[in-house]
């Protein structure tokens, strides 16, 4: 333990005394003091706070990875390339133990670091909420949307397959012919797929007059009786693109409320038997509104009422007087949003997820050099992270088509290639949880805990595990070798 606690502190000493490593720390403090007073979002106090927690940590996890990369190359080459190495495996010292030490000490000093900029971030963000002269409805919004930490709740989606292939089944061609039975191969793959994305479209279209309804479940039960919930959503207005100009739709928002009457005992004559209390439903609207299309807007509901053993019901009639049709995507719906912890705790948590993001980037370095020379190790480690963003990419072109078998070939190819390599290295993106914070998402236990499980244990480890070993076999004769 003696030894593996010097190697830990050589090796944080060292880290401290790189020029490159002490740039990237004064990046670091720069932008931790910089970034919230250079944003100031659209003008409101509301978005001034949420984009500067967003960008701030986000600048914080990027630097040190970057920094996490530069140190966990450097700090395994430069003592065998220098030769100072055999100092210290002539000595009875596992080589095992030595890249261990390596990879605690880069870990210690990296973590410091981000203990100390997110602790910055979270004192400055509570000093401008406590300080500015912000109106009580904005410090409301502000303790709703973004100093919280909410769960977030997703309509029931119908089984869309089974509505795709039901109008499927039912479709005919000029002919009159029923398509299921002319199709095979590829173009019967395609013709599902058309008609998956004509259901998909419909179930996004309210048209005018027409009233929406989604259906929530598994909500918390037994709220208070003054709690309230949230309900953020996006509408577009004409066509579903994420670039149109900005348009104003009309509508109502309402709920399925439920109540117990209690019988009127006033009029019971003596000895009658008053009646059972009746349950009691009423679907009721909120007044008309203007509704800005292409934007995130979120409005609270009360929850004693309308959130009923862990169900509830909103809905949505387009009000609109244009005329044209409102479209709320299925796949995002509108999100009901409950209270679940405080801003503290869920800052927490969000900084758990950056210090497994930052180990990852550091068990990556760490492995690519324990074989490898510092510019190319610097160069593996930083195409390792590349591809797994660019992996990401190629998977989630699926969405664009609708399927697999919709793509072109060479995409079906890279998609394939993408999920295989996808399965076995690590996609730092995963790590990136500032825009949950700044929207006062929850991040869940069973997040941090799955992105532990397969991105850090069982992808990381056996990286780990690899360079060490190979660091054991390497021949470090060679490095005293002069060129």
């Amino acid at each position: 333990m003696t030894s593996f606690l010097a190697i830990v502190k050589l090796t944080c000493r060292s880290a401290v005394r790189s020029h490159v490593f002490q740039f990237l720390l004064f990046l670091l403090l720069l932008g931790v003091f910089l970034v919230p007073n250079t944003i100031k979002g659209d003008g409101t106090p509301y978005s001034y706070i949420q984009v500067s927690l967003e960008y701030s940590l986000t600048f914080i996890t990027v630097m040190l990875m970057l920094s996490g990369v530069w140190l966990g190359c450097q700090t395994m080459t430069a003592d065998v390339e220098d030769c100072r190495l055999h100092l210290i495996v002539v000595k009875p010292i596992s080589r095992y133990l030595v890249w261990l030490g390596k990879l605690t000490g880069v870990l210690v000093v990296l973590t410091t670091l981000l203990i100390i900029a997110s602790a910055v971030v979270y004192g400055f963000i509570l000093y401008q909420y406590s300080r500015q002269d912000f109106s009580k409805e904005e410090r409301a919004r502000m303790e709703n949307e973004v100093l919280t930490g909410r769960r977030a709740y997703r309509p029931v989606l119908p089984d869309l397959r089974e509505i795709t292939m039901r109008v499927f089944q039912s479709k005919k061609n000029a002919s009159g012919q029923l398509i299921a039975n002319t199709l095979t191969g590829n173009e019967r793959a395609k013709a599902i797929d058309s008609v998956y994305r004509e259901v998909v479209a419909s179930l996004a279209e309210i048209r005018p007059g027409q009233t929406r309804i989604w259906n929530y479940e598994n909500l918390p039960e037994n709220l208070a009786e003054n709690s309230r919930f949230y309900v953020r959503y996006k509408a577009y207005s004409g066509s579903i693109e994420a670039n149109q100009n900005q348009e104003h739709g009309y509508g109502s928002w309402g709920a399925l409320f439920t109540w117990i009457e209690q019988p009127d005992t006033a009029a019971l004559k003596p000895g009658q038997k008053p009646p059972e209390p009746q349950k009691r439903q009423a679907f009721l609207m909120k007044p008309p509104e203007q509704i800005l299309c292409s934007a995130v807007n979120e409005f609270e509901m009360p929850a004693a009422r309308v959130i009923v053993d862990g169900k509830a019901t909103i809905g949505f009639q387009n009000l609109s007087r244009n005329g044209k049709n409102l479209f709320i995507q299925v796949a995002d719906g509108p999100v009901i949003y409950v209270k679940y912890t405080s801003f503290a705790d869920n800052y927490a948590r969000a900084v758990f997820m950056m210090f497994l993001g930052i180990a990852a980037v550091v068990m990556i370095a760490v492995s690519v050099s324990s074989f490898l020379s510092f510019p190319t190790a610097i160069f593996f480690a930083i195409a390792y992270m590349l591809i797994g963003m660019f992996t990401s990419f190629l998977i989630g072109a699926e969405a664009a088509y609708g399927s697999v078998a919709a793509m072109p070939a060479m995409d079906q190819y890279g998609y394939y290639m993408s999920r295989i390599i996808a399965m076995t290295i690590i996609p730092v993106q995963k790590f990136g949880i500032s825009g949950l914070v700044a929207t006062g998402e929850l991040i869940e236990l069973s997040t941090i805990g799955s992105i532990l499980l397969f991105q850090v244990i069982l992808k990381g480890v056996p990286l780990a595990l690899l360079g060490a070993w190979l660091y054991n076999r390497r021949e470090l004769a060679l490095a005293a070798i002069k060129r």
